[in-house]
């Protein structure tokens, strides 16, 4: 085998330890299955979602999907002044995304039906 033959061979060989190395390593807490907020939504934990969108807030303070799902949730609970900031930061974070615009539009709308003459209106 020439020279040549046996780099390749090397760089092939690190590059499949290195894939094999990061694939094991531990998974962030945001991928691990019951920590999915679209999961822990779909079941009604509201308070387990809230707090893992709010940990991944704070290592993660433009992380869209925990905005809308922390807004969705204040909404619920009525506090409609903090899921209106917290959905127009998802807009912010990711002004193409539309799942960030529906929050907005919901939480807005929760408002306006919950609160008459209070939702956000545009003149």
């Amino acid at each position: 085998m020439s020279a040549r033959g046996t780099v390749t061979i090397r760089r092939i060989t690190l590059a499949m330890a290195l894939a094999v190395a990061l694939s094991s390593a531990s998974t962030p807490t945001s991928f691990r299955a019951e920590e999915r907020l679209p999961t822990l939504m779909e079941r009604g934990q509201l308070r387990r979602a809230a707090s893992v969108a709010e940990g991944r807030l704070q290592s993660q303070p433009d992380d869209v999907e925990a905005l809308r799902v922390l807004a969705t949730i204040r909404a619920r609970q009525r506090r409609f002044d903090e899921a209106t900031r917290l959905a127009e930061r998802a807009v912010a974070a990711a002004p193409r995304n539309a799942a960030a615009h529906y929050a907005l539009a919901e939480v807005c709308g929760a408002r306006a039906r919950s609160e008459p003459g209070k939702g956000r209106r545009r003149t």
